[in-house]
């Protein structure tokens, strides 16, 4: 772990947060080290209550060793921070809770047993076939019970 990512963390431990500025500076150095080996990436920030930067790799010889060593050096501890704080998990759960009636009626609307008032470990639970999965039970669906979420514009939860 760099100086830079274990300064972050330290000061998160501090304020009780990470802020988004935070986690662009440690996702930056991720970057550079990228950039330094050869690594193509892209980048991109999903807005929202809690702004999320998104980002993939690609190795030159297929070999993500040298980009995971990258993001462990630099970055992989602050977005886990980033992503796994307090006030984020609370976002989550709102952003969550305002769109769940209209993620069980999706998922009810693929057939699923699931009641208007299901807790959070059923819906999960319900919308976690694998794509594969889900076509062993349902050749033509038009969807899989993923989309529901996904659909209803919650990336994680």
């Amino acid at each position: 772990m760099d100086a830079k990512q274990l300064d972050i963390l330290r000061e998160a431990d501090r304020s009780g947060s990470v802020s988004f500025e935070q986690l662009k500076l440690a996702v930056e150095a991720t970057f550079a080290c990228f950039e330094d080996a050869g690594i193509a990436y892209a980048s991109s920030v999903t807005e929202g209550a809690m702004p999320q930067l998104n980002y993939s790799f690609a190795s030159p010889d297929g070999d993500s060793r040298i980009a995971d060593a990258c993001i462990g050096r630099h970055s992989m501890y602050v977005e886990m921070a980033y992503q796994t704080q307090p006030s984020a998990l609370e976002l989550i759960d709102a952003a969550f809770e305002k769109k769940r009636p209209e993620i069980v009626a999706c998922l009810q609307g693929l057939g699923l047993s699931l009641a208007d008032d299901a807790s959070v470990d059923e819906i999960k639970a319900a919308a976690s076939y694998t794509v594969e999965e889900w076509e062993s039970i349902w050749k033509d669906a038009p969807r899989s019970p993923d989309d529901c979420v996904t659909n209803a514009g919650i990336m994680n939860w």
